[in-house]
């Protein structure tokens, strides 16, 4: 009985599935190890054999649309993380940091940053710890404060490492000599884009790190986690499991109606998280108590909720949001399951454009 209610106070980890083998597979679990144990500082040259196993990771999952890239570690508090930019062949007219999901990661969300790209953003994307190729224990985190540290830092290197890029681009403007060589990242409008946790992850921010030198221009949260789906029965099911459990099964398919995303995710990951820790849960209890006490904050913010989520409580969630961010505007995707940034085609292609639509009329100056 207690594990039964701790998988229905769970259902938002997406469903019970089997890490996949190794076999057969170009980029797989020893491969997956390998790069998170060899990856070098963000800026420092990969060896061969680490730039072989990047190539392997970039071809395994969807590919990202034309563009530099780079990928190294970064030092954040008590985490090592793995962070990557992207930078197209034009001039950015931005910066765009993207944060995934609870147990996502980047690459995961590759079709994302070509969304960002392809509207002339250049993108800063991390794993979050204890997913991906950073370190940490699978799932787990301390407190979510935790998650506003490592934001914190990854931006503040992301920007100086993309002003590098931006410099070396024989294709642009910022070419050694010319007078705008200065390559003024930090001139640029910077705009955050949140999925699920990420979203969490974004609002903590606002709120722990209020003199933080970093000032987004603008936000986009996508089926943003607040409270979850079944609030009463999920809290109360993570409290009394909590005791007696380290973790349940994760659930998958009931976040995404893409069956191609589905069969990755369930069968083809190596850098999967296939079981959820309940210490997890419990540090999520404890930053939904905090959240009450939030403040107001004058950021424009876009919304972007799945019609039939099963992760989230929408309803909840809307009216938190609608207290707090005064400048905001608001899309619910019909059809829609939690996983916006990885529904089938024509729903994420939706959500893309209310992202495209919405950052433009914020560069206009227009209201969101």
């Amino acid at each position: 009985m207690t594990r039964a209610v701790a998988v229905l106070a769970l259902a938002c980890m997406g469903c019970a599935a089997t890490p996949p083998g190794a076999a057969g597979q170009v980029f797989d679990d020893h491969a997956a190890e390998e790069l998170r144990a060899t990856l070098p500082p963000l800026g420092e040259e990969l060896s061969a054999r680490t730039r072989a196993l990047a190539e392997a990771y970039r071809r395994h999952y969807p590919p990202v649309i034309d563009a530099s890239w780079s990928i190294g570690t970064i030092d954040a508090g008590q985490y090592r993380v793995a962070l990557q930019l992207f930078v197209a062949a034009d001039t950015p007219r931005g910066v765009a940091v993207l944060l995934h999901g609870y147990l996502d990661h980047v690459a995961l969300n590759r079709s994302a940053v070509s969304a960002l790209l392809e509207q002339g953003f250049a993108v800063v994307a991390f794993d979050m710890p204890g997913h991906g190729l950073s370190d940490g224990a699978r799932g787990e985190i301390d407190a979510f404060r935790s998650y506003a540290t490592v934001l914190d830092r990854a931006v503040t290197t992301g920007r100086r490492e993309l002003s590098k890029m931006i410099e070396h681009n024989p294709g642009g403007p910022h070419n050694p000599g010319d007078p705008h060589n200065s390559a003024e990242v930090d001139g640029l409008s910077l705009v955050g884009v949140g999925h699920s946790t990420g979203a969490a992850v974004f609002l903590e921010y606002l709120e722990r790190f209020p003199e933080s030198e970093h000032t987004y221009d603008a936000l986009v949260f996508a089926a943003p986690l607040v409270r979850t789906w079944l609030w009463p029965l999920s809290r109360l099911g993570i409290r009394i499991a909590s005791p007696f459990l380290e973790n349940v099964g994760r659930r998958i398919d009931a976040a995404s109606s893409n069956p191609e995303y589905v069969e990755l995710a369930k069968e083809r990951d190596p850098l999967g998280v296939y079981r959820v820790p309940l210490s997890w849960a419990e540090a999520y209890l404890r930053w939904e108590e905090d959240t009450p006490h939030y403040g107001r904050y004058d950021v424009p913010l876009l919304l972007l909720q799945a019609q039939d989520d099963t992760v989230v409580d929408n309803a909840y969630n809307r009216r938190f949001l609608r207290e707090r961010f005064e400048l905001l505007r608001e899309l619910e995707i019909e059809n829609a399951r939690h996983a916006l940034f990885n529904e089938p085609p024509e729903l994420r292609g939706t959500a893309f454009d209310a992202v495209a639509e919405f950052l433009d009329s914020f560069a206009a100056g227009g209201e969101p």
